[in-house]
């Protein structure tokens, strides 16, 4: 898991201390809205543009909540 955008990016494109990891392209990816650094959009543009990653299912979340009333 990774704690910020930069820290994701880095582990989807092996790089960093990523680099050689033999985990491969992953089955799905859970992106939050709001990670710190790079925020999850930026993180999807980026995947996007990558023709190993442009496929791979991206389910976005926020920690934002609406407060309801009845």
């Amino acid at each position: 898991m990774a704690r910020d955008g930069v820290e994701a990016l880095d582990y989807l494109f092996q790089r960093g201390k990523f680099a050689g990891h033999a985990n491969g392209i992953p089955a799905v990816v859970l992106l939050d809205l709001k990670m710190p650094k790079i925020d999850g959009l930026e993180t999807l543009r980026q995947m996007r543009g990558d023709p190993r990653l442009r496929h791979v299912p991206v389910v976005m979340v926020t920690p934002l909540a609406r407060n309801r009333t009845s």
